[in-house]
């Protein structure tokens, strides 16, 4: 579930994301590195519920939306289009000191709808001239809607957020939409998971990978030199390469082949596996 990410167009998501609900600043800009692990422990333990916007030179660079003090979704403009949940956290977070950001709360039944952008679910889309925005809004109330409605208008756009039905925040509808694309998105099933648990796991995903891309490589080098005896000789050391930790498996790696193989052949596994 993407929500309109594969929907609309980059420039219609990014205005739409620059231009989120922004009534309640709950800070001035600050310099982004003051945004560290201490403030955000501090807006979890508060449960906070709002989004941190971030800007560079002037620009919108991305923004985090927190859910009773968890960052459930994250973006970031990129030169690939909108990235968001984990990747967009990550770089984020990289560029941060780089950044101002500042914060806005938000009432915590909106969020749900805003994060649909994204992570919703059903979408529907209309040619926005054939829709009379007083009927939809009572056909929506009638089936009790959640999440998001998007006008897309050209390179711009407009969202209305609902949840049961009942429009959430300003701006009112139009009494009527006079050309563009108009998307309906509902809510998620269920709470996303946290963007920064994602992008743990993530993480650690990708070390792992790491870590067996560094043993088959081993594999490959001690086969050379012992032939089909290699799976002994690592059986017989599983100390040495329990390690999933890519930094520390290479260490153990080295200091291990070193010592029993010699330079040479610590200098041919080095090339091979490309450190």
């Amino acid at each position: 579930m993407r929500g309109i990410l594969d929907t609309v167009s980059e420039n219609v998501l990014a205005y739409l994301l620059e231009h989120l609900p922004q009534t309640t600043p709950h800070s001035d800009w600050i310099p982004g590195q003051l945004l560290d692990l201490t403030m955000l422990g501090k807006l979890e333990s508060d449960g906070f519920t709002g989004f941190v916007a971030f800007i560079v030179q002037q620009e919108w660079l991305g923004g985090v939306l927190l859910y009773q003090g968890k960052p459930i979704e994250s973006w970031r403009r990129a030169l690939g289009g909108i990235e968001n949940r984990a990747e967009a956290y990550r770089n984020l977070q990289a560029a941060q000191p780089l950044c101002a950001v500042r914060l806005f709360a938000l009432p915590p039944v909106v969020v749900p709808c805003i994060a649909a952008l994204s992570v919703g679910g059903d979408v529907q889309s209309y040619h926005a001239q054939q829709v009379v925005p007083e009927t939809m809004q009572a056909q929506l109330q009638a089936r009790g809607f959640s999440g998001a409605v998007v006008l897309e208008n050209g390179q711009i756009g407009q969202a209305w957020y609902f949840q049961k039905g009942q429009r959430l925040l300003e701006p009112p509808l139009p009494e009527q939409f006079r050309e563009g694309r108009l998307h309906l998105v509902t809510v998620p099933a269920q709470v996303p998971q946290s963007v920064v648990v994602q992008a743990a796991s993530e993480a650690n995903a990708q070390q792992r990978a790491e870590a067996e891309r560094l043993l088959w490589v081993l594999q490959n080098v001690l086969r050379q030199r012992v032939g089909d005896h290699v799976n002994e000789l690592l059986e017989n050391n599983p100390q040495v390469f329990a390690e999933t930790n890519p930094e520390h498996l290479v260490r153990h790696i080295s200091d291990w082949l070193e010592d029993n193989f010699g330079a040479a052949v610590l200098e041919q596994y080095r090339q091979e596996a490309q450190f």
